[in-house]
């Protein structure tokens, strides 16, 4: 009696199991977070969330089936046809806001200490923007549509600032102020 099928059988389902989970990992990774699309109805921006789930699992068949999972124009157009999701498919880097945030921070450095923003490290502390009121924001406080406004308006903030900016507006009592 041959030991190779019983070798070779569980090989060939971890190799069938690993492209799979790269298939679906891939998809799921490709599609996660938030996009910002032009809605075909009103023709304003619209902040929407990819079905990540469907994406990954229709993927396996090849071309994955993007649906909306939540979209800013919800509830009051929650009937609509989606047409939105074309934007996404022909273009991911235009729509998906991790590709935006990435691009406009290329280039650029925290208006307070100079840090660069170049290669930013979307797993540890994630870059912040300095609103027009002059307040620092995480990226995941602002809602999806209002992104594009932001990153013309907004300015590139290093994390290590925004908590201390955050620090300083809500603890002025604590903060000394010293000459450089």
């Amino acid at each position: 009696m041959s030991i190779l099928p019983y070798i070779l059988v569980p090989l060939a389902l971890l190799v069938v199991l690993w492209v799979l989970l790269r298939v679906l990992f891939g998809a799921y990774m490709k599609y996660s977070g938030g996009a910002v699309v032009v809605c075909p109805e009103t023709q304003e921006a619209a902040g929407v969330e990819i079905d990540t789930t469907h994406a990954a699992w229709s993927s396996v068949s090849g071309i994955p089936g993007l649906r909306l999972k939540n979209c800013s124009r919800w509830p009051e157009r929650e009937g609509c046809g989606q047409d939105c999701v074309r934007q996404i498919q022909d273009a991911p880097q235009n729509c998906m806001v991790r590709h935006l945030l990435a691009a406009w921070y290329a280039g650029k450095a925290c208006v307070y200490c100079g840090h660069d923003l170049s290669h930013v490290d979307w797993t540890e502390h994630k870059p912040c923007v300095q609103l027009p009121n002059g307040k620092t924001a995480e990226w995941a406080a602002v809602p999806y549509e209002r992104v594009p406004a932001l990153l013309s308006s907004g300015r590139p903030v290093c994390w290590t600032c925004h908590i201390t900016e955050g620090f300083r507006a809500a603890n002025p009592q604590l903060v000394i102020e010293r000459k450089r």
